[in-house]
């Protein structure tokens, strides 16, 4: 497991040293619906990211995702780093696109821990802020395949963005 994120991290600590036009800096928040098996809980919470837009339509970033539910009474923290291509359309101040990734979930509760392959494919929405900051609306569906059974969930987030260039 550390070795993937250590991969995903010198990925796109490459991908900046070699295209980097801006880098930014990221923080959201918002609730994550369950999609499937049926009768899962809502967790709520939010992620950190950094990213780098190699262009103006292209942008690669490492998200992490972290969630908390409570579950019959135990609680689960929900940790999930990805790293995402995204490719914003137009060059607008309000720009639509479509996100996905893939990375782990981990998965923390009171009766153990677990470590899921994860993907997430979604769409957003940027809004920029005179330069300064860009807001951000966004909606992924997630699959972690976990050994016997795939789980499905609908994270919906709003956050920002800062550029740091």
């Amino acid at each position: 497991m550390k070795k993937v994120l250590v991969l995903i991290v010198g990925m796109l600590m490459a991908v900046s040293t070699a295209f980097a036009s801006t880098t930014y800096l990221g923080v959201t928040g918002g609730v994550d619906v369950p999609i499937s098996p049926a009768g899962g809980t809502t967790a709520f919470g939010g992620s950190v990211l950094g990213g780098v837009a190699v262009n103006e339509n292209f942008a690669v970033q490492l998200n992490v995702d972290i969630l908390y539910a409570s579950v019959t009474g135990a609680s689960v923290i929900d940790i999930r780093p990805l790293a995402e291509a995204k490719y914003s359309f137009g060059t607008s101040q309000v720009k639509p696109y479509v996100i996905g990734g893939l990375g782990l979930d981990m998965q923390f509760a009171t009766a153990g821990s677990s470590s899921n392959f994860d993907g997430a494919a979604g769409a957003g929405v940027d809004i920029d802020l005179q330069g300064k900051a860009t807001l951000f609306f966004e909606a992924r569906y997630n699959m972690i395949f976990a050994t016997g059974i795939t789980v499905s969930d609908l994270p919906i987030s709003a956050g920002l963005k800062f550029p740091l260039q």
